[in-house]
């Protein structure tokens, strides 16, 4: 078997994470049972740039609804994204992974939104196939 081969075989590997529509634990949803999308159409969405794995899901989400939130704000780093939100300055889906500190301290909150949260698998991608097992170990338990 070629080296290609077996990087391909074990490049099925992936690990699963969760997207959630995050506000600022403040926002009057956050206590609110199972609601629609479209109950969020006036808020601001501070989300990804066009290209990362997360935007991509989130576009896919709104379209999915066939909602348009009325602002997007653009933010190349997720921790600018946390920020916007701990702030106030909007709603925004995240992988879950991202806040998890804040999360525990209650700086974000999940809102209980008809269809969340996503489940989405993440490939791993390794730099060579010899250490690909031992790196998706570790990264499939992040």
């Amino acid at each position: 078997m070629t080296n290609l081969v077996r990087t391909l075989q074990v490049l099925r590997a992936e690990a699963h994470r969760r997207a959630n529509s995050t506000p600022s634990p403040q926002h009057p949803l956050v206590t609110a049972q199972q609601f629609d999308l479209q109950e969020l159409r006036h808020e601001t969405f501070p989300l990804r740039e066009r290209g990362s794995g997360t935007r991509t899901v989130a576009e896919q989400t709104l379209r999915n609804h066939v909602f348009t939130p009325a602002w997007i704000v653009t933010l190349d780093r997720n921790e600018s994204v946390k920020q916007a939100v701990m702030a106030g300055m909007g709603i925004s889906l995240v992988s879950l992974h991202t806040p998890r500190l804040e999360l525990r301290t209650r700086e974000i909150a999940n809102l209980q939104v008809n269809g969340t949260p996503i489940d989405r698998a993440w490939p791993i991608v390794p730099m060579s196939a010899s250490d690909c097992a031992r790196r998706a170990m570790h990264f499939s338990a992040f």
